[in-house]
């Protein structure tokens, strides 16, 4: 099947046989890489009377329970409900649809560094993403017209298989959250475990910037409940920076996140400009 889109008057095929999955795997038969000191997902045998849900141990069907935190356990996608009393589905703000991406690499700075603000706990050591490091980046999305931003900051290798409790990963400035926002992304994905500082002291004050919440709020009181913000992907370095379509599937739970999977799709444009 051939997919044809225009994107800022041009024409586009998608590569829908070259797609790029941005999910970490999920392991559940052995130690996984976590964030924020949450516990490792499980797994464990349904057991019922005569029925035991393992046909490792003789029961007729293999049927598990599964314990898993979202917000570390692997790739996920979270929304305003993360930050307000609010229920806000992640399962319910996902259009069935392809949107227009753009994959950029970004070079983390010193905090000391750059003059963007973070209200919330920062060090003048911490490696943080501020608004310059995406040049041209955001006024190229908001001109055309470009819905996903996903944010590499690392090679994949950097980016599999780890542990990320107590190592202070990268985060975003406020200034570069907002920016973000204001360039009309609606779901921003990154490689790293939050758009915040591990430990900020609370007010995840780059989340906020992001979803358009004053500090402290936590009623909607207006604030745009499309938006999402999905953390912990893993970019393959053979996915260059540039404009894809992504599609972004996540469970319906009636949960502020859940696990998410999102594939891009790269654009073959008809015309070498």
């Amino acid at each position: 099947m051939k997919l044809t889109v225009e994107v800022a008057s041009r024409t586009a095929t998608v590569g829908l046989d070259r797609g790029f999955d941005l999910a970490t795997p999920i392991s559940l038969d052995e130690a996984a890489p976590v964030a924020f000191g949450l516990p490792a997902p499980t797994k464990r045998a349904f057991e019922a009377g005569g029925f035991v849900g393992d046909t490792t141990r003789g029961g007729s069907a293999n049927c598990f329970t599964i314990t898993l935190t979202p917000h570390g356990d692997g790739t996920h996608t979270e929304t305003v409900g993360h930050l307000v009393d609010d229920p806000v589905p992640v399962g319910e703000r996902i259009a069935h649809e392809l949107v227009l991406a753009r994959v950029v690499t970004v070079a983390p700075a010193r905090r000391d560094a750059v003059d963007d603000a973070y209200a919330g706990t920062s060090a003048p050591d911490d490696a943080v993403i501020a608004a310059g490091a995406f040049g041209h980046t955001l006024p190229y999305a908001a001109a055309e017209n470009v819905r996903a931003l996903v944010v590499r900051t690392a090679p994949e290798a950097e980016r599999r298989s780890r542990s990320w409790t107590g190592t202070n990963p990268p985060y975003l400035t406020d200034d570069a959250a907002r920016a973000i926002a204001d360039a009309g992304i609606v779901h921003l994905l990154l490689d790293v475990p939050s758009v915040d500082r591990e430990n900020d002291g609370g007010g995840l004050s780059a989340h906020r910037a992001f979803f358009g919440l004053a500090p402290g709020q936590r009623t909607l009181d207006g604030a745009p409940t499309a938006r999402t913000v999905t953390e912990l992907i893993v970019v393959p370095d053979a996915c260059p920076d540039g404009l894809y379509l992504l599609a972004l599937a996540v469970p319906r739970l009636g949960l502020d996140a859940a696990p998410s999977r999102p594939v891009l799709y790269p654009l073959d444009f008809d015309d070498a400009g």
